[in-house]
């Protein structure tokens, strides 16, 4: 006999969202136990916390599983999925509780997530991850303001500071004629980028600690527009309503010193490095590459820049690099077989879910139709005099209403029908097919790609390469797949011994 659902009713609201709320605790309790009175659900009890998800750590969430896993409970009642969880740790608990069946059933009052649901909730979680950063919307669309207005959003440069009273940053008296002279003389020509730091020293413009100013942070002042009272925010130009502190002439010639003194030189035809700008070193610097000779040709190699100085970590071949990130992205390695099976899976989800919109839209307006026919009717009678007009307009008043209601409840099925899960869970499916037909000593710069595309802190270090995953991808490894390796009868030599092969560069 199988064993009945009881749910956990589960309500959330952030103490940070105090002021944005979609709906409040008692709003939601109202909703979901509507959904529990009408559906017949058994609620086993109601648990309730202030708190975000952004981040682990809920107390009430994490007593709510314990008490799943002594068998309270086999199922959670919520009013939307991203109440439960918008961080993928969290999320992977729950998919991990569906998978070994401690969780029958995750219900929302948009529907439910069954055992079979387990990729659109890997998904869907990952989603619900990026919520964060998709609140910059609201400051970026505050930044966009402020350069209209010719205000400066960003940090302010050396030479300025913030004046509060006119929301916008002003010259330093100290600095700002110090700037002016720095550009005077890198102009004259007579001082590279690195030797210019030492007179930026000199003339009282040190940095805070000890560390000198490297090449790059005189360069970024040097062609720094906000001198010369231009703001470039996203490569677009704004003109700034604040007083600048060199003259566009002055700040053209060391443009063109600049220029002259970073001209290329001639320089030997590229080679091919698929994995650099992939990874960084133990030290924080990024991975380069080079090539080397030994016995039997040239090869490939993977070191560290050394960007932030002496650095220890040993240099690694490409094969090793190749067979180490493949290792890392078999963990999401579906067979063909599970593939097919997964788009099997989402077609019939997309297939169900529009035909059960379709089906619920064509029954509102049948239900509108009813309430229009009755509006006639209503009109009709109190025209020829069988209603009088207190009748009238107390019916007509319920009926607009109940009209009104239909026309809302068609137009968030109608939103919700097209759910935000389809397009991203169809560009995970392409990517695990991509990847289960990979052959790496074959397919070396797809393997780089799907490596930049997943991968979460890319490192080497001591010759081994890490990362993780990225959301949904690291969700992904919750779903029990059918694991098929990469092809393991290469030989031990073309894996860790890439030669130079220009078919790869594509």
């Amino acid at each position: 006999m199988e064993t009945p659902l009881r749910y956990f009713l589960y309500l959330r609201k952030s103490t940070d969202e105090e002021d944005r709320q979609v709906l409040s605790l008692p709003a939601q309790e109202f909703e979901v136990q509507q959904i529990a009175i009408s559906q017949g659900l058994i609620i086993a009890d109601t648990v309730s916390e202030s708190k975000s998800a952004r981040k682990i750590g809920r107390p009430e969430f994490a007593r709510m599983l314990a008490r799943i896993d002594y068998g309270e409970a086999n199922a959670i009642l919520c009013w939307r999925l991203n109440r439960l969880a918008r961080n993928i740790e969290e999320g992977g608990q729950l998919i991990t509780r569906m998978q070994d069946g401690r969780i029958k059933e995750l219900r929302t009052c948009e529907k439910s997530y069954g055992v079979r649901d387990v990729l659109i909730l890997a998904v869907e979680f990952g989603l619900a991850s990026q919520f964060s950063s998709e609140l910059s919307d609201n400051v970026k669309r505050g930044n966009s303001a402020k350069l209209r207005r010719g205000e400066w959003p960003g940090p302010k440069p050396d030479g300025y500071l913030y004046n509060h009273k006119l929301r916008n940053i002003v010259p330093d008296p100290q600095k700002a004629p110090i700037i002016r002279k720095l550009f005077e003389i890198f102009a004259t020509g007579e001082y590279s980028l690195t030797s210019f730091g030492e007179v930026i020293e000199r003339e009282g413009l040190a940095r805070k600690g000890a560390k000198p100013r490297g090449k790059y942070s005189t360069w970024w002042m040097l062609t720094n527009p906000l001198y010369m009272g231009v703001m470039v925010w996203n490569k677009e130009a704004f003109e700034g309503k604040f007083q600048p502190i060199i003259d566009p002439a002055l700040f053209k010639k060391v443009q063109a010193v600049l220029e002259h003194g970073s001209a290329p030189r001639h320089t030997r035809k590229q080679v091919c490095f698929p994995f650099r700008r992939t990874f960084r070193c133990s030290c924080g610097s990024m991975i380069t590459a080079q090539l080397g000779r030994g016995r039997g040709g040239t090869y490939r190699y993977y070191r560290c820049t050394r960007k932030n100085g002496f650095c220890g970590e040993p240099y690694l071949q490409e094969g090793a690099v190749l067979k180490q990130s493949a290792a890392i992205l078999s963990a999401i390695r579906y067979s063909p077989e599970a593939i097919a099976e997964f788009e099997r899976m989402f077609a019939i989800r997309v297939s169900d879910g529009h035909k059960k919109v379709s089906s619920q839209l064509k029954a509102i307006g049948i239900r509108k139709e009813e309430v229009q026919r009755k509006l006639d009717k209503l009109v009709a009678g109190y025209i020829d005099g069988s209603i009088d007009e207190e009748s009238y307009h107390r019916f007509k008043t319920e009926l607009v209403t109940a009209k009104q209601s239909l026309k809302a409840e068609g137009r968030d099925l109608d939103r919700l029908g097209h759910a935000k899960w389809i397009e991203p869970t169809r560009q995970v499916i392409n990517t695990l097919k991509t990847l289960a037909f990979l052959k790496p000593e074959e397919n070396l710069p797809e393997i780089a790609s799907l490596v930049r595309k997943v991968g979460s802190n890319p490192l080497i270090s001591q010759k081994t390469v890490t990362f993780g995953l990225t959301a949904p991808y690291d969700s992904i490894q919750c779903l029990r797949p059918v694991f098929q390796p990469f092809p393991q009868n290469t030989s031990a030599s073309k894996m860790d011994s890439t030669r130079v092969n220009p078919s790869w560069c594509g």
